[in-house]
């Protein structure tokens, strides 16, 4: 196919040439009308003007030239008369042109075409290429000189081989060829080589199906690379009509090999040493790469167990979407068993949850799940440990072949730090030689007993306020601000500020046996304010001049306590015995007794009191937590605002004290737990991450940081942004390092952003903050574990259930690994060749620009020289 274009830049002529060019198309056209009614009739003469024009620009162009080449009085053109008519010609070429290229462009810019008006159509040069030779004749056709025959002809086909070539030169001449090419696809096969590919629990294919019920079982990448080799034949029949591409994965993609149209008698897979999975992100991989090469992939095929373990960036259900919204077929192979096989003996603690922090005398729970696979009628023994201690052991019978069983402990720890909590499982006799699974799983977990303040007010000096001081004491982290007021505030001040901002130091405020006569009405009204708006706690206990019997229901404060205190006074003098009621059994402000003792039983085996306050009334929010046999509410507590409140109506725990069966610490663990409640505690300087357990694999990778946060706080509880800090970071062993600045100790610490170069191994690290806040060098300590976990021990029978899924997404289909050589003939179809049209152009005068322009110009100056030795010039 041949084609011509021309490129002709209207901003290369000037703008005063292109007026000229108009106005000599318009005198010509004026001429050209005065001719024809000359020379002819009214009539004839409008229709050959209208003729002319309606004719095109060629016979316009023609008739104008026609016109112009003589003078009015016919005369032939030489010398002046001829330069002139030149002259005149060119203008009308020019204008000629101009309305073509007009013409062409009345639709916004643009020839009938679409290219730009600049670039000019060919149609000018095929008009002016014509012209110009007719030029040329009636040039020739009268001399100047006499001239043989011979020569003139030689002139004219040296001026005619000059135009051709100008008009070649101006048109480009293209050849466009149409080429039907035929398009391979490409077909992406990925097969699994993480270590659960070493699993023995495939069948051999070429077994005979009665003899497989009882023939040992394979690993299943062995069983992968004996189905590639029989169907060696049908991989090579695609190899002819796609291009296959082969990559291995376990946590990523390993590099291509392209199969070739044979294979190799013997076709091993790498060894299968992958230590995790990661089907979506692998595989993604592989077909951007495939994309990335300019390749068409006609259809992807995974062989896999299905055992996806560390997704990063793309689930595989993902993955198969993405390959559904780009009409790719995939085809999943199953490898391994779904179920339990007589070759499968698995033993594993899984699913182990423990908070991260608690505090001390507060419940903790444990939670985990025992696993044991092809271990039925058989026996294990589960030991739970916090630190050292036993929390729980008991002893499980496995009833079925796939045998899962959750357990749950609650453990209340004493002792502060950092303490790990321990679940294993152990085997009850000879276990199975080829036992696997990762049989123990810990956790760190994080006992505080932080430095709480508390003011505790009494009216009077008695023996129940030393042994409650004493109880606060031995608890080693209460501030303990004891007060006690002998006279009226309107007789002697009690030396208690009557500003808020000096009551914030407080977390709780404790009254005993002190009537409201004792405070002043501002400083009851900042009480109400501190647990209303602050959060702080307020508990009342039992006295004389407590409750009602104080004066306090004519104080703000009868908005505050847990009571109706109008109705709240008297008191039961007869013996008190406490016991917990069924909501108190479940709070942790009652957890009196030793490890492992049961609330009702603690309490239980406490003395009778003298007495207590007659509480009445509790208010609708609130909890009754003990009361008399009777049914005489003890202990009653209330959340009040952001706060809480609590009423306790005896008076006389020292007894538990001084009794001879022991219970002192039962007394000093009630007041702490009482603390704790008022306290609602929270630390003054803090310092944590995210989460106390990571991968080393993804914080080595830079799949994963370790965000660190640290804050301190002033004795208000408000935060300390400009608080000088030093925060180091140390694995246990190793020196600690600086972070979050290298110099000054900096200020304003909000927190950092731990690289996997700054954790080198995996093993237990230590965040340690330190503040200087009021004089006063707090330290806070924050550890977490970097483990390296065997994920695919874990994972022990196959998941075909996700290859199902995310085949059922594409078009393609889900089957077993014995069911290849089916999948394959579809792979064959799904890979036929595209056919695919492209056009080639080629503009044949490329390489001869400049040697036309040469010839050209040779042509000129050979007619120049001839004209010039006849006299012509």
């Amino acid at each position: 196919m041949l084609g011509f274009n021309l490129v002709f830049e209207v901003p290369s002529l000037p703008l005063a040439l292109w007026a000229a060019a108009a106005a000599g198309l318009l005198w010509e056209l004026v001429a050209l009308t005065i001719w024809a009614f000359r020379r002819h009739p009214p009539g004839r003469a409008v229709a050959v003007t209208v003729g002319a024009v309606a004719a095109g620009p060629l016979l316009a162009v023609a008739a104008l030239v026609w016109g112009g080449m003589t003078t009015p009085a016919k005369q032939p053109l030489r010398g002046k008369p001829l330069a002139l008519a030149a002259l005149r010609g060119t203008l009308i070429v020019l204008g000629a042109s101009l309305l073509v290229m007009i013409g062409g462009g009345q639709r916004g810019g643009v020839d009938p075409m679409g290219r730009p008006l600049a670039d000019l159509p060919s149609i000018p040069i095929l008009i002016l290429a014509p012209l110009a030779a007719v030029w040329s004749l009636r040039g020739y056709a009268r001399t100047t000189a006499p001239v043989q025959p011979f020569w003139k002809r030689l002139l004219l086909g040296l001026r005619f081989a000059a135009i051709a070539l100008l008009a070649v030169y101006m048109l480009r001449p293209t050849l466009t060829s149409l080429h039907r090419d035929e398009l391979r696809g490409t077909v992406l096969v990925g097969i699994d080589v993480s270590r659960s590919m070493e699993r023995r629990d495939a069948l051999d294919p070429d077994l005979d199906p009665a003899a497989a019920a009882t023939a040992p079982r394979l690993p299943r990448r062995v069983a992968v690379e004996s189905q590639l080799r029989r169907n060696r034949d049908a991989l090579a029949q695609l190899a002819q009509r796609a291009d296959v591409r082969v990559f291995t994965f376990a946590a990523e993609t390993f590099p291509f090999l392209d199969l070739p149209g044979h294979l190799p008698a013997a076709l091993l897979l790498p060894q299968a040493t992958g230590s995790t999975t990661a089907l979506g992100d692998a595989a993604h991989a592989a077909f951007d790469s495939a994309l990335d090469d300019g390749r068409d992939v006609a259809a992807v095929v995974l062989v896999s167990d299905g055992c996806n373990n560390a997704t990063e960036r793309v689930a595989p259900e993902n993955f198969a979407a993405v390959l559904a919204s780009r009409n790719v077929p995939l085809y999943t192979l199953a490898v391994g068993s779904a179920q339990v096989t007589p070759a499968t003996h698995t033993l594993n603690v899984r699913d182990l949850a423990v908070p991260e922090e608690v505090d001390a005398f507060r419940r903790l729970p444990i939670a985990a799940t025992i696993e044991a696979l092809g271990l039925a009628d058989s026996q294990l023994k589960v030991t739970c440990r916090f630190g050292e201690e036993v929390v729980g052991e008991e002893t499980v019978t496995v009833d079925s072949d796939e045998f899962r069983r959750p357990l749950r402990w609650v453990h209340v720890p004493i002792r502060t730090g950092y303490h790990r909590v321990n679940v294993t499982v152990e085997y009850v006799g000879t276990p199975p030689e080829d036992l696997v699974g990762e049989r123990s799983a810990s956790e760190l977990v994080h006992v505080v007993e932080r430095d709480l303040r508390i003011l505790y007010v009494e009216g009077k000096i008695r023996y129940e306020v030393k042994f409650i001081t004493q109880g606060l004491a031995a608890g080693q982290r209460f501030n303990l601000d004891r007060r006690i007021l002998l006279a009226d505030a309107s007789v002697q001040d009690n030396g208690l500020s009557e500003k808020l901002e000096d009551w914030l130091a407080y977390h709780a405020i404790l009254f005993g046996d002190v009537p409201a006569s004792r405070f002043t009405p501002r400083q009851l009204e900042i009480v109400k304010e501190l647990v209303q708006e602050y959060g702080k706690g307020f508990g009342m206990i039992g006295g004389q001049e407590s409750f009602g019997g104080g004066g306090w229901a004519q104080t703000p404060l009868i908005d505050v306590l847990p009571v109706n205190l109008h109705s709240s006074r008297g008191h039961l003098d007869s013996p008190v015995k406490v016991v917990p009621t069924p909501d108190g059994q479940d709070s942790d402000l009652l957890r009196v007794g030793e490890d492992g003792q049961s609330i009702p039983d603690a309490w239980k085996g406490l003395r009778e009191l003298p007495g207590a306050n007659r509480l009445a009334d509790p208010k609708p929010a609130a909890t009754v937590l003990a009361v008399t046999p009777a049914n005489h509410p003890l202990i009653v507590s209330q959340p009040c605002g952001k706060g809480r409140s609590l009423a306790v109506a005896f008076d006389t725990t020292y007894k538990w004290v001084l009794s001879p069966d022991d219970t002192a610490e039962r007394q000093r663990r009630f007041w702490r737990q009482v603390a704790l409640y008022l306290c609602n505690p929270k630390g003054n300087v803090w310092i944590h991450t995210e989460k106390t357990r990571y991968e080393y694999r993804r914080l080595a990778r830079g799949a994963e940081a370790v965000q660190v946060t640290a804050g301190v706080e002033d004795p208000s509880g408000g935060p300390l942004p400009d608080a000088p800090v030093l925060v180091t970071l140390a694995r246990e062993g190793a020196e600690p390092q600086r972070i979050g600045g290298a110099g000054e100790v900096p200020r304003a610490f909000g927190g950092a952003t731990l690289l996997g170069s700054q954790i080198p191994a995996p093993g237990t690290y230590v965040l340690t903050i330190t503040a200087d806040v009021e004089g006063r060098t707090l330290v806070g300590e924050h550890r977490f574990e970097v483990i390296e976990r065997d994920l695919e021990a874990l994972e022990v029978l196959a998941n075909h259930e996700l290859l199902q899924r995310m085949a059922a997404e594409t078009p393609g289909r889900f089957a077993e690994l014995a069911g290849l050589s089916k999948v394959l003939e579809d792979v064959v179809a799904a890979a036929e060749p595209k056919s695919v049209e492209r056009t080639e152009t080629r503009e044949v005068t490329a390489s001869l620009r400049w040697p036309i322009l040469l010839g050209v110009l040779a042509l000129l100056c050979a007619e120049w020289s001839i004209r010039k030795r006849k006299g012509l010039v």
